[in-house]
């Protein structure tokens, strides 16, 4: 998956009768991801991973042949997910059926071969990435430097440190692309964001309306849902049009995924070098330029995740979503409704790709767990990566 050359393995072409027009194995199989992520809550920070090795798998299986037959990516998704929970073995072998059925067994044992070597392949190639290795951070302990990340309330491990150590799918390092750095402090600039969340994202304020507070609900996509990452699949979903090719679906979900998971890759290193703290750590503390903002008794809305504050993992992912989503249809202004998995909200519309990773990053400002720099750096960074990784995916992941 990773720009080497050893990544995967050169799969033998096999040819099939016919042009599929015809998505629904990469969205049986991305629907299947998802609902992994929802059963066994895997975070955030890390279900992209699981959604590009999947992607990435089933754009392998087909890519290179000259007619594709949907079974073929049916087969590698089904491979990955099999190797990654087993005791879904049942689930899977029905969803796989439904591509099998029907064809002679020739052509069956053709794409299981082709689509179980892109899998492994894919699979095996996640043992090179860094992953695994331990990425020792110390935080600043509690009533350290201002601006210094310190363990958050009821926080006592990091989450995934080792993210900003990883090799990335398309990008050639962590560290390729940046956002501006956080803010200083004191600055007006810093004063200025903080007021902003004091006000808004305090979980007793009085001035976050309603639609702030459903907003902060419907983005975000914690435990037990298929993540922010799984959200802005959904939205693929919705705007894939249901003639897509297998092929061209197959593109597009590779693409994305790999988007997502470099692009918090790249936000996970910067922030864990640049070390920025919380708002709840700025609010309990306080710094002397701030005394008016300072509150031991303010808690954020919704819970603070548990690595540094700058840039926005949440507004990294969408960010990159977009741009892919944005580069994949030519336009940025495609409409579309989308849901949530926050009970009791209704879906929402939108008028374009743009407008909705706007208001993921709004979101977690309103959820009282980031600065508005953080979130407008998170997004601009994420789009840098999305739009770098649709111009060249296909270079950086090697043809069949």
């Amino acid at each position: 998956m990773a720009p080497r050359g050893s990544l995967f393995l050169l799969l033998a072409s096999t040819a099939f009768i016919g042009a599929f027009a015809d998505p629904s194995a990469i969205l049986t199989f991305n629907n299947e991801a998802q609902q992994a992520v929802r059963d066994y809550g895997i975070p955030s920070q890390i279900s992209s991973r699981l959604y590009a090795v999947v992607h990435v798998a089933q754009y392998q299986a087909i890519n290179g042949d000259s007619s594709v037959h949907p079974a073929q990516a049916a087969y590698a998704g089904h491979t990955v997910l099999n190797l990654f929970y087993p005791q879904r073995f049942a689930r899977l072998d029905k969803a796989l059926r439904n591509f099998t059925t029907g064809i002679s067994e020739t052509k069956r044992r053709a794409a299981e071969e082709r689509g179980r070597d892109a899998g492994i392949a894919a699979v095996q190639s996640l043992l090179e990435d860094g992953f695994d290795r331990y990425a020792p951070f110390t935080p600043s302990p509690a009533g350290g430097p201002v601006g210094v990340y310190q363990l958050t309330p009821n926080v006592t491990a990091l989450a995934y440190p080792q993210i900003a150590t990883t090799q990335p799918l398309v990008l050639t390092s962590p560290s390729q692309f940046k956002a501006a750095p956080p803010l200083k402090v004191p600055s007006a600039a810093y004063s200025k964001v903080l007021a902003e969340v004091f006000d808004l994202g305090r979980k007793a304020s009085t001035t976050r309306s309603t639609q702030q507070t459903d907003t902060a609900n419907f983005w975000a996509d914690g435990n037990l849902t298929s993540a922010v990452s799984g959200h802005w699949n959904q939205i693929a979903q919705a705007v894939l049009p249901p003639s897509t090719s297998t092929l061209r679906a197959a593109l597009l979900f590779a693409q994305l995924n790999a988007a997502q998971w470099d692009a918090s890759i790249a936000a996970y290193r910067q922030k864990y070098a640049d070390k920025f703290w919380r708002p709840i750590t700025a609010i309990n503390q306080g710094d002397a330029s701030n005394p008016t903002l300072k509150d031991a008794t303010w808690v954020p809305f919704l819970s603070t995740p548990a690595h540094p504050e700058h840039p926005s993992g949440h507004s990294a992912t969408s960010g990159a979503s977009a741009a892919v989503l944005e580069s994949f249809f030519g336009k940025d202004n495609v409409s579309f409704t989308i849901g949530t998995e926050f009970p009791g909200l209704t879906p929402r519309s939108y008028s374009s790709f743009s407008k909705a990773a706007k208001e993921v990053s709004d979101s977690r400002v309103y959820a009282g767990v980031h600065f508005r720099h953080s979130v407008e750096q998170g997004t601009k960074l994420g789009k840098t990566v999305g739009f770098y990784i649709y111009k060249n995916f296909k270079s950086k992941i090697p043809r069949n």
